[in-house]
């Protein structure tokens, strides 16, 4: 089969998975500091490597956007901070949160295969949690790095959701994040 065939067929191919998925045409702009000249941004496409690089990476890269790294020093932290700020990444999150406190209202079985989470600390802090919660959900996003903490809380293991022995850090996280998740003080 002649090259210009196989082009015009992956061309049409490439556009039904538009179509088909309800992908614009639009690609999506990320912003990126320009190493040359400094406090200048640069435009890069995010392209599906990148976007797919950020959701592998992403606890690592929630990690690093939560200790305050800028999403404009590299590309994969602008891919993960572009997916962390989507309304459907927030309400994802709001969604594994608010089934979290679920699992603490909930004994669990001598045969529950979920990883066990540190119960009493999530009870206790119910209220500032389901805050959180509230403001993930909602329409307006706040600033990256309060939910790459939220995110970050999460996935990290040996956190204080699942390890009994950090219990009164989840309170000093939830209430330090409350600032940075809140639309007002953008």
């Amino acid at each position: 089969m002649p090259r210009r065939e196989t082009r015009k067929r992956r061309r049409a191919i490439r556009s039904l998975r538009t179509r088909s998925t309800g992908a614009g045409t639009r690609a999506e702009i990320l912003l990126l500091c320009d190493d040359d000249v400094p406090h200048r941004l640069k435009a890069r496409t995010n392209r599906r490597w990148s976007r797919i690089l950020s959701q592998l990476l992403g606890p690592s890269l929630d990690r690093k956007l939560a200790d305050g790294r800028s999403p404009e020093s590299s590309l994969l932290l602008a891919a993960r901070a572009h997916l962390l700020v989507s309304l459907a990444k927030r309400q994802t999150l709001a969604y594994d949160w608010a089934d979290l406190l679920t699992r603490a209202h909930t004994p669990r079985g001598p045969r529950d295969p979920r990883v066990p989470i540190n119960w009493e600390s999530i009870l206790a802090n119910g209220s500032e949690i389901s805050a959180r919660i509230d403001v993930l959900a909602s329409s307006t996003p706040g600033r990256v790095r309060g939910i790459a903490i939220m995110s970050s809380l999460l996935s990290d293991g040996t956190g204080p959701l699942y390890n009994p022995r950090r219990s009164e850090d989840l309170r000093g996280a939830l209430l330090g994040v409350a600032a940075l998740l809140d639309p007002s003080t953008l």
